[in-house]
């Protein structure tokens, strides 16, 4: 029994010997540094071009600096992108050879251009307003959808519903148009349409930030 243990601590031994002196090891951890915690999950699962005719990432398939809130410490400066099928938010490892998984058991929020998102039930949205009496949310439904034939070929296809999520009084709205939040305020319907044809806000154009002003509005007017 003595004989068997000394020999699992030499080994253990000699295998941590054997990574610290190992360069691909040392060269994760000067690259991951502080942010080695981040750096911790699972290698993402590509979708080939040769597959999929389209991507299923928030807005486009290219990376954005932005910041994760992880574990309650903050890590600045990364390069992010968000998987609306798997929902999962991806981080570039600093020497940008592999990309990685975020634990969104560990995540309280991230940043991707400036626009933060939020948990909100098995997936993360777009936190477009917020005050002590609503909060407004964006978010995205994505799943396969029939497949598209192109040049010969046949690819697999994504489709992504959007909708927003108004949460006020205790209550939570779910709007898929500008008439859906309308309808929430009756008597401050009138001035609401006045204030987006002031601001040229048209719902067609630039849904998100048509319903964000709007929601914002809708808030100023019922708290006067």
């Amino acid at each position: 029994m003595r004989k068997t243990l000394l020999l699992c601590v030499m080994g253990l031994g000699f295998l941590l010997q054997a990574n610290a002196q190992n360069p691909v090891f040392e060269e994760y951890r000067k690259a991951a540094g502080d942010n080695a915690a981040l750096y911790s999950g699972r290698i993402e699962e590509r979708y080939h071009h040769q597959q999929y005719y389209n991507h299923p990432y928030w807005d486009t398939d290219q990376f954005r600096t932005g910041t994760v809130c992880f574990d309650g410490h903050l890590y600045i400066d990364q390069q992010l992108r968000y998987d609306t099928y798997r929902k999962v938010l991806l981080v570039v490892m600093p020497e940008k050879r592999n990309v990685l998984q975020v634990n969104p058991n560990r995540m309280t929020y991230f940043t991707i251009g400036g626009q933060k998102y939020v948990p909100y039930r098995d997936t993360y949205a777009a936190l477009l307003y917020e005050s002590p009496r609503m909060r407004l949310l964006y978010y995205i439904k994505c799943m396969h959808s029939r497949p598209i034939s192109k040049d010969g070929i046949v690819y697999n296809n994504f489709a992504q519903d959007k909708y927003f999520c108004l949460q006020m009084d205790g209550k939570e709205y779910q709007l898929t148009s500008r008439n859906d939040l309308l309808k929430l305020f009756p008597e401050q319907k009138k001035s609401l349409k006045a204030h987006a044809r002031k601001h040229h806000l048209k719902y067609r154009e630039r849904p998100v930030e048509t319903m964000q002003q709007l929601a914002e509005q809708a808030d100023i007017l019922t708290n006067k």
